[in-house]
């Protein structure tokens, strides 16, 4: 269904809150997801789950985008923030440090490269390196 919306499907989660399931759907597409995707998969995936029967109890469908503070954990969700600082904690050293802010100029399926504020430094983070990483928001002056 999102790929023939021209969306990319990043992740899926189903939980309960109470006496409802929850399913929650994460959408990107270049550019950005709007609001309008968000409301044509969720009719369009109603429909197909009340149908299937997929719940046997109410549950309540939620489409939205990855969003800014989403972590990154796969090389997809880096490959989709090329081009965005990147803030990197580490559970293992590299370069003799365990936290890097950069820009990311490239990545690959075993790290993501950073540039770093002089702009001429790149580190390569190796993936398996990663506690947590997430897009470093920065205002444009």
């Amino acid at each position: 269904m999102a790929e023939a919306r021209g969306l990319e499907l990043v992740d899926v989660e189903l939980f309960r809150a109470g006496r409802r399931e929850v399913l929650r759907i994460y959408l990107h597409k270049p550019g950005g997801v709007t609001l309008e995707d968000c409301t044509q998969s969720s009719h369009h995936l109603s429909t197909l789950l009340d149908a299937d029967d997929s719940f046997q109890s109410p549950y309540t469908l939620e489409i939205s985008s990855p969003g800014l503070d989403r972590p990154l954990k796969t090389p997809a969700d880096w490959r989709r923030r090329v081009g965005e600082w990147v803030r990197a904690h580490l559970n293992e050293e590299v370069e003799g440090r365990k936290q890097w802010i950069g820009k990311l100029v490239r990545q690959d399926e075993e790290a993501a490269i950073l540039r770093l504020e002089d702009e001429t430094t790149e580190i390569r983070i190796p993936y398996r390196a990663v506690q947590l990483a997430r897009v470093d928001v920065r205002l444009e002056d």
